[in-house]
This record gives structure tokens, C-alpha cells and sequence, in this order.
């Protein structure tokens, strides 16, 4: 929890400093740049979770899914929802740059941070079913500074109605994914999904 305190605070800093761009506080190493936001989200719970704690990768998501119907299913929402997207948005293209790194954030990161950390801890303190709720709820909220201060705010018309249907999508997605990965426990079907969702509309918008 003090994990997603920080990731939120970090977000929420970065769009009321830098407003309708995505443009994230980073640190120099040397000729390579690294955003706070990104060692916030994947280095700390990794140096805490493996590190520390002693946890295996293979018990945070990076292993084969265990039911393959149900990862099937997983991609194919993101797929559906990615259709989705491109039917009723009208989304420009993204540029390829984009796209590859739409793999790495918000895709990998987030999948990493509300299912494979996030909601395997809480499933341990206060069982699988308040997990998948909380953890859902909180990746919903971890999505309100860009939709009252960010991009999503600006491309919802600056309307408040319209950043509250935003939330209560997110908080469902957030369950669903969450749904999803208690039947794969895998990282990677996450992965995929959620980028499709996001961005496939992007891809589309190139035919």
C-alpha cells in the first residue's frame, strides 16, 4: 500500500506540474534517463518483494498461465475492447515508437503493480475476494489525476461526468483483469490484453 501511495502521489505531482502531457520527473544515469515514476512502480516492490522478502518470480506472474481458456479469454477482452476503442473513438494513429513502449508502460507496469504485487499481497492479509475488490478500486483510483488533471480530462471535454464514467470503467477493468488473473496467475496474457486495449484502436486507425 505505501507502494501505491507513492506511485499515486508521483502521478498526481506530474499532472498538475505538467498538465495535459505525460511528462514524468526522471533521474540521469549517465546518457540514459529514467523516469521516477518507473523505479517507483517496477525497482521498488521488485528490490522488496524478491530482495527483501525472498519472494520467487515465478509466485509474482512470470510463468505460464495456468488455465489457458481463461487466458484466452483475458486477450480477447483487451482485443474486444481495443475494437472497441477504434469503432466508436475515432483514435489517430500512434506513432511505432509509442506502440512499443505502450508494452512497458501502462501495460507491463500496470499488470505488474495491481495484479503480480499488489493484489497477490493482499490476497495473503485479507483473502482473495476482498483483494480482487480492493485492488481493483485502487487501480480505478490510481487513474484520477490524468482524468481530472491530464490528458483523459482534456479529451473527455474538461466534464466532470465524463471523469467519473472514466473511474467507474477503470475500477472495472480493474476487476475484471483482476478476475482474470486469479484464474491464470500469469503475467503475460495481462500484458498483452491490457496493451490491446489501450492501444490496439491505434493500430487499427493505421488501415
Amino acid at each position: 500500500m505505501s507502494v501505491w501511495v507513492i506511485s499515486f502521489v508521483s502521478v498526481l505531482y506530474a499532472m498538475l506540474a505538467y498538465r495535459y502531457d505525460l511528462s514524468y520527473p526522471t533521474l540521469a544515469l549517465g546518457t540514459v534517463s529514467i523516469s521516477v515514476y518507473f523505479i517507483l512502480v517496477l525497482l521498488v516492490p521488485l528490490v522488496l518483494e524478491v530482495g527483501i522478502w525472498n519472494r520467487p518470480l515465478s509466485e509474482l506472474g512470470f510463468r505460464g498461465p495456468e488455465q489457458t481458456g481463461s487466458c484466452l479469454m483475458w486477450l480477447g477482452f483487451g482485443i474486444f475492447f481495443g475494437i472497441f476503442a477504434f469503432i466508436f473513438e475515432d483514435p489517430s494513429p500512434y506513432p511505432v515508437n509509442g506502440l512499443l513502449w505502450g508494452m512497458v508502460t501502462p501495460a507491463f507496469l500496470e499488470e505488474w503493480l495491481y495484479r503480480e504485487v499488489l493484489q497477490t499481497k493482499l490476497e495473503r492479509s485479507m483473502g482473495q475476494n476482498a483483494a480482487w475488490i480492493l485492488s481493483g478500486v485502487l487501480f480505478g483510483m490510481s487513474h484520477l489525476p490524468t482524468n481530472y488533471f491530464g490528458p483523459l480530462w482534456e479529451a473527455g471535454g474538461r466534464e466532470v461526468a465524463v471523469a467519473v464514467a472514466r473511474f467507474i470503467g477503470q475500477c472495472a477493468f480493474g476487476w475484471l483483469w483482476g478476475i482474470l488473473f486469479i484464474k491464470c496467475r500469469s503475467i503475460f496474457p495481462g500484458i498483452a490484453a491490457h496493451w490491446a486495449s489501450d492501444f490496439l484502436a491505434g493500430v487499427l486507425a493505421y488501415l
